[in-house]
């Protein structure tokens, strides 16, 4: 299977972002892992990767829900159009809210591929392969 080239992983919680990464890295499925921990530090991260010609959009990212700063629901109302929708990115929308609110607007989100529970099993991992890499 060709890897993906990038997976970003936008979450506040250093245990999250652990155990995300520690199943990516298992699943040996991205070249490169980075995170953001917040959305300000991701919209900064994707507007350096899109000015510098040396880097690379991410091909997923694991966007949560509730983080301080800026939250990933403004997180695409400022990366949106202009980045995400522009150069393909899947966005996974991953939370452990149970409310039915946030699956809506998520359902009506152009910019979100999909909306899921924390944390990601390997399971999950795979139908999103399957479905947005073919893979």
């Amino acid at each position: 299977m060709n890897k993906l080239k990038e997976i970003l992983l936008i979450d506040d919680n250093p245990a999250d972002n652990f155990l995300h990464r520690d199943l990516i890295e298992a699943m040996d499925i991205a070249e490169t892992i980075n995170e953001a921990h917040d959305g300000e530090a991701a919209i900064d991260y994707l507007r350096a990767a899109n000015t510098d010609p040396g880097r690379t959009m991410p091909d997923l990212i694991l966007l949560d829900v509730n983080m301080p700063l800026m939250n990933g629901w403004e997180f695409l109302d400022q990366a949106g159009k202009e980045t995400l929708l522009e150069h393909s990115i899947v966005v996974m929308m991953l939370t452990t809210s149970l409310n039915p609110d946030h699956r809506a607007s998520a359902e009506r989100s152009p910019e979100l591929d999909g909306f899921l529970g924390k944390p990601l099993t390997r399971e999950t991992v795979v139908d999103i392969l399957a479905t947005h890499f073919g893979k």
